[in-house]
């Protein structure tokens, strides 16, 4: 999901005529109104990146937020029992102050596998992925215009038997 804040300064107002009823006019204003500038910084206050002029940042960087994950992840056992091995492809915010939120699954370990004890332990490989981005330390947020803004970050992560 991105978001582009984009401000257009526009004014609509209602015509009633016999000819076009309810009819919409957009109107260009040469200076807007204090309220729609308010309303406009808050929505982009909240806008949500897929690219910044900074990228987020992992404390230490990629190679330390790997021995991080490496760290602290468990493989689920009856993952292991069951044999299931893959990557999981996981979705998140970084927020304006370095914490992640709204992890997400964009797609699990259990792509490809049929049989239901299978597919249950590698869901378990996603929820112990889930739980790491949840224990992640702050991040340095993304930057854009000078200010720290949203930026959404996708990684895999990989469960490997080998």
């Amino acid at each position: 999901v991105m978001a582009l804040a984009v401000p257009f300064w526009f004014s609509c107002s209602t015509e009633t005529e016999k000819n076009q009823p309810n009819k919409v006019t957009v109107v260009p204003i040469d200076e807007p109104n204090d309220k729609l500038m308010e309303e406009i910084e808050e929505h982009e206050s909240d806008s949500l990146y897929l690219v910044a002029e900074k990228l987020p940042s992992f404390p230490g960087g990629v190679g330390e937020m790997y021995q991080f994950i490496k760290e602290n992840i468990n493989y689920p056992e009856q993952a292991k029992k069951e044999g299931v091995d893959g990557r999981c492809f996981l979705s998140f915010i970084v927020e304006k102050d370095g914490s992640t939120s709204e992890i997400k699954i964009l797609r699990s370990v259990s792509h490809g596998y049929e049989h239901k004890e299978e597919i249950e332990a590698a869901k378990l490989c996603d929820k112990e992925a889930v739980r790491v981005i949840n224990m992640f330390p702050k991040w340095q947020a993304g930057i854009r215009e000078g200010k720290a803004v949203r930026v959404q970050y996708n990684m895999p992560i990989r469960f490997s038997l080998e």
